[in-house]
């Protein structure tokens, strides 16, 4: 009984960080990076360098 009562403390005590955290993060509009994010490339677009500079002597 006593592990029952401390499993049940423990996940009280995690969801209710979990619920400061995001109301937190709500409050600092930590969200709103995503709109800046999305405009970025997902990869690169110039074309990789050939020639002999990669090479090891």
């Amino acid at each position: 009984m006593e592990v029952v009562i401390l499993l049940a403390f423990i996940g009280l005590l995690l969801t209710g960080g979990a619920l400061v955290l995001f109301t937190r993060s709500l409050a600092d509009r930590d969200w709103q990076h995503v709109d800046r994010m999305s405009l970025f490339p997902i990869q690169d677009d110039a074309p990789p360098e050939s020639g002999d500079a990669h090479r090891n002597p």
